[in-house]
């Protein structure tokens, strides 16, 4: 599908934008504003794609569009993660905020992405989804103790 192909397209320009960046140790507004233009892009992308598919393709006469509205789940799927880094980073940010300095010590907050070493969030697809997973569990984890 020619979506797909284009919608993967853009996924990688995302992540070539974002993977100048350090996610995890680059400075908090602006890896939240890249992560959120990110989202942005994968969002409208999605959106137009149901919006043309579901309402106006079917309209259009010379070859209207058959079949259910189109999804473009990978896209959907890796805005998801883009929100999800947002997320982590901005709970991290407001904690370190929030502490002390001899308690962010304490909690080692400068080791908090530890976890995500050696595995590139921006990497998305069925086969990575099992480790950003597990990653996760371990940050929260670490997070608790």
């Amino acid at each position: 599908h020619v979506m797909g192909v284009v919608g993967s397209s853009l996924a990688c320009f995302v992540q070539r934008q974002l993977g100048e960046l350090d996610l995890w140790r680059g400075v908090y507004w602006e890896v939240k504003e890249a992560l959120g233009v990110g989202q942005v892009v994968c969002e409208k992308w999605a959106g137009a794609l149901e919006m043309l598919s579901g309402q106006d393709w079917k309209r259009y006469g010379p070859h209207p569009w058959k079949g259910d509205k189109y999804v473009a789940e990978g896209v959907q799927l890796f805005g998801r993660r883009l929100e999800e880094i947002s997320s982590l980073r901005t709970v991290h940010e407001h904690l370190v905020r929030l502490l002390s300095a001899q308690e962010r010590s304490e909690l080692r907050t400068a080791e908090a992405f530890s976890a995500f070493s050696g595995l590139n969030p921006l990497q998305f697809n069925p086969y990575t989804q099992p480790l950003w997973a597990a990653a996760v569990s371990q940050y929260e984890r670490d997070r608790k103790s």
